[in-house]
């Protein structure tokens, strides 16, 4: 999650509290200029899933160029989808099954 793009917040928010854990897990990596101003933002809007710093190596592999980038990983661990802005419910909803 780049913590400049406050819209898509509440949507993965609300994502976040509709999906048991068992068919969904959410990771934010982050990229950050400013880790604390990310923090105060990650406690003030509730974000309650775990928070990663982006690493060049994973940055590369998924080749993501723009924030905020959302990759969905499929269980198998090698298949994944990519959406380069923001997420909402629907879109959860017709890609977990």
């Amino acid at each position: 999650m780049d913590a400049g793009d406050k819209t898509i917040i509440p949507d993965l928010v609300e994502s976040y509290r509709s999906f048991p854990r068992k068919k969904l897990e959410f990771v934010s990596f982050l990229k950050t200029s400013n880790l604390t101003k990310a923090k105060s933002l990650i406690k003030e809007k509730e974000i309650r899933w775990h928070q990663v710093l982006l690493e060049k190596k994973i940055e590369e592999e998924f080749k993501i160029a723009g924030y905020p980038t959302n990759i969905l990983l499929f269980p198998d661990g090698k298949s994944y989808l990519t959406v380069v802005g923001g997420l909402n419910k629907a879109f959860f909803e017709k890609n977990i099954h």
